[in-house]
């Protein structure tokens, strides 16, 4: 069971990569979703079919509201 989480340096983003119980009707196992803690509510989701997928795409995604709250600060 993949269960990944990632909180952002400012603590405001929280970062959730998880595994679905049974493929979607798309064929999707794994979901990695943004959360807004200010706000408390998601921001951003993404689907991946593979488990290879989905770690790439928690890590990137990490990498992308990094870049985002690096721009709020400015």
């Amino acid at each position: 069971m993949l269960d990944m989480k990632t909180i952002t340096a400012d603590g405001r983003y929280r970062v959730s990569t998880v595994e679905f119980p049974e493929h979607t009707p798309w064929g999707e196992l794994f979901e990695t979703m943004v959360f807004d803690t200010e706000i408390d509510d998601e921001v951003d989701s993404r689907r991946y079919a593979t488990r290879e997928e989905a770690v790439h795409g928690h890590e990137a995604m990490t990498q992308e509201v990094t870049l985002i709250e690096d721009a709020l600060r400015l």
